[in-house]
């Protein structure tokens, strides 16, 4: 679909995708600012994959720039399309550019913190190699377009640093118990 039509469609929304792109705005923060809180507490001289985490945390910790400014051209998209239809699709394909080389980035800084989580055993494995996978698959989305089953990787890795604060909590608790 022409981005256009891609806004010709989403401008009819009108406050509803305003709603969804502010939502998605704190979803992105949020998720990129817990993993780089996890990436910083996985820092030290004697932690294995400690620089995987390091180098992991300072690209997440320059997506959150990114991410910000990628959704405020879309916002900037939408509230100009009803009276420059031109600088509206420039500033929707300046945002969609943005996004996906961030993509390209974040899930780079993904896979680094998944090899990190896995050496040292910071969650079951299993959660290192479900996210590891899952980064993968977010670099391939932004390769391949237009593949929405690679596309499912993005929003769960929204979601993963959220199973990752539940099981330190759960982790943390079990300390202070024993």
């Amino acid at each position: 679909m022409k981005p256009a039509e891609q806004l010709r469609l989403v401008s009819e929304q009108g406050v509803r995708v305003r709603i969804a792109v502010l939502g998605t705005t704190f979803a992105m923060v949020g998720s990129m600012t817990g993993l780089v809180l996890l990436a910083r507490a996985m820092r030290g001289p004697e932690k294995p994959g400690s620089i995987w985490a390091e180098i992991a945390g300072i690209l997440f910790l320059a997506g959150i720039p990114v991410a910000v400014f990628s959704m405020g051209s879309g916002w900037a998209a939408l509230q100009t399309y009803e009276t420059d239809k031109v600088l509206a699709e420039a500033l929707f394909l300046n945002g969609e550019g943005i996004a996906e080389m961030m993509g390209v980035i974040l899930g780079l800084a993904g896979v680094l913190l998944s090899i990190a989580v896995v050496l040292q055993k910071r969650f079951h494995v299993a959660v290192g190699y479900i996210a590891m996978v899952l980064s993968a698959l977010a670099i391939t989305n932004e390769i391949i377009e237009d593949h929405y089953v690679l596309e499912i990787s993005w929003f769960i890795l929204i979601f993963l640093p959220v199973v990752m604060g539940i099981l330190t909590i759960i982790g943390k608790e079990r300390q202070w118990q024993s």
